[in-house]
């Protein structure tokens, strides 16, 4: 267990992919057995796909392949679990508050997954979140996500993992954001916000929502 200033530390994390297995289900949800590929899917393999922005970076085919794939509670219900039994033990408080439904991310060669580059508070989130961010593809390079260490220090690093890894980082606070993907394949990831429960004022996100895509959080 950890204190909230040791949570807010990045840190690279390990989970058991065989028993949390995250990449099958999606592999069904959007009909690609190789989710690095998922780009040759377009016309074009992708290449004319338009370059994505903060308005339309959670409106792709595969966001709405996505969230409305028949295996989507599956999914959801897969990741509570997984919240509830991996990372709420991090946390130094008996409850957690956390995002009730992860955000899905597609980084295709030549785009980006997210507009600009970024905090988390700037879109009305709780300073009182940690973030989580999980591939299920190779990360690496262009493909991955920058982000500095410490708030405003601008040491930008690319964050390299594999699947089964996971990063944790003070998201809110520090700068983050996406490369043009050059490495010609395709990056997919959920990222998510957990708050500690002694933490959470309902008062803190305007009607529980925040700014861009009306996110909800789950006690747990």
């Amino acid at each position: 267990m950890s204190s909230f200033e040791e949570l807010r530390k990045e840190q690279y994390l390990a989970f058991d992919s065989p028993k949390w297995p995250f990449r099958e289900l999606l592999r069904k949800m959007l009909d690609c057995d190789n989710l690095e590929l998922l780009h040759e899917q377009l016309p074009n393999e992708g290449k004319d796909f338009p370059m994505l922005t903060f308005e339309n970076d959670q409106s792709t085919i595969f966001h709405k392949r996505f969230y409305s794939s028949p295996l989507f509670d599956e999914f959801l219900d897969l990741y509570h679990r997984f919240v509830r039994t991996v990372i709420a033990p991090m946390f130094a408080d008996r409850r957690i508050v956390f995002q009730n439904r992860p955000t899905f991310r597609v980084c295709l060669p030549n785009n980006v997954a997210v507009g600009f580059k970024h905090r988390d508070c700037d879109f009305h989130h709780p300073h009182s979140e940690i973030n989580f961010w999980m591939p299920f593809t190779q990360v690496h390079d262009s493909n991955g996500l920058y982000v500095e260490s410490q708030p405003d220090l601008g040491d930008f690093h690319p964050i390299k993992l594999e699947y089964g890894q996971m990063f944790r980082f003070y998201g809110n606070q520090c700068w983050h954001y996406n490369e043009i993907n050059r490495t010609g394949i395709t990056r997919v990831s959920i990222d998510f916000r957990v708050i500690p429960g002694s933490m959470w004022d309902d008062s803190s996100i305007l009607t529980g929502e925040t700014v861009k895509s009306k996110m909800r959080f789950v006690i747990g």
